[in-house]
């Protein structure tokens, strides 16, 4: 293959992984070649620990994001609402404007809501890992790259989490 070949295989995407994979050659590169990632890494000479606190934060604001859509929807379904019609609505919010219609809906004070804070402060960090904000990729003093700030930031938004259900049960209660 020449020099002029590979250009033009490189300007037609289809042809080159066809190409590749006539050659044998794809099979290889999947096994070893995690190209998101190591375009980043090159281009923005990001560290390995940026790139682990990237990937932790995305996983885990997307776990607590959907936890958070089904605050809001679950609630309304049981109510009478339709399941599709919620979805609908709920899915073309931003995660902040999910944690206001929480906070609208069913939290008194949210300035004093353990659960609001935690969730305005995991926006935050899904905020500044959209932005290539990486440095700030932390929750209290450890970054999360770290098993520390991980373990953290997942227990005190599983405790902001219960302690809500908690005060829910007894604001019920009276007791």
């Amino acid at each position: 293959m020449d020099k002029e070949e590979i250009e033009r295989l490189l300007r037609n995407p289809d042809e080159f992984i066809r190409v590749m994979k006539e050659k044998g050659v794809a099979q290889d590169i999947k096994k070893t070649v995690d190209s998101a990632r190591l375009l980043v890494r090159e281009k923005y000479k990001m560290k390995t620990e940026e790139i682990q606190a990237v990937e932790f934060c995305f996983w885990f604001t997307y776990f607590v994001e959907r936890e958070v859509r089904d605050l809001i929807i679950y609630p309304e379904v049981m109510s009478g609402a339709r399941l599709e019609a919620m979805d609908k609505i709920i899915d073309r919010l931003h995660f902040g404007d999910k944690i206001s219609l929480i906070s609208d809906l069913y939290i008194k004070d949210s300035n004093k809501d353990e659960f609001i804070k935690t969730l305005w402060k995991i926006n935050n960090l899904r905020n500044s890992m959209a932005h290539g904000r990486f440095n700030e990729l932390k929750h209290g003093e450890f970054y999360l790259s770290e098993i520390e700030g991980q373990i953290k930031i997942i227990m005190d938004f599983m405790n902001s989490a219960l302690h809500k259900k908690e005060s829910e049960a007894i604001a019920k209660t009276g007791e």
